[in-house]
């Protein structure tokens, strides 16, 4: 995993909603029981709202860390979260994000 999240190129946006979408469907989420963890260190930037996801399946859960955001990003990301049945955790270091992830 770690391989592959260093291989990355972050190109600035934040396109949480489209990411959860790609997630769920390439986990099939209609049809088996699915887990996704996002990690985001800011608001959606892309034109969409992730609180409006209609994300009906058989079971998915959406886990989601804030790194390094406010009080209000905080609460503009939990409601994805919430939705699902998932956890919200704020990480606010290296360290607080290594211990969400665990």
């Amino acid at each position: 995993m770690k391989a592959r999240i260093a291989a990355l190129n972050a190109k600035g946006k934040t396109p949480l909603s489209a990411a959860v979408q790609q997630a769920a469907k390439a986990l099939r989420y209609t049809e088996e029981k699915a887990t996704v963890i996002l990690v985001s260190d800011g608001l959606e930037t892309c034109d969409a709202d992730p609180c409006a996801l209609a994300m009906s399946g058989v079971d998915f859960t959406v886990h989601v860390i804030g790194f390094d955001i406010t009080k209000e990003e905080q609460a503009r990301l939990r409601c994805l979260a919430d939705k699902t049945g998932g956890l919200f955790l704020a990480a606010g270091n290296a360290q607080s994000l290594s211990d969400a992830l665990t």
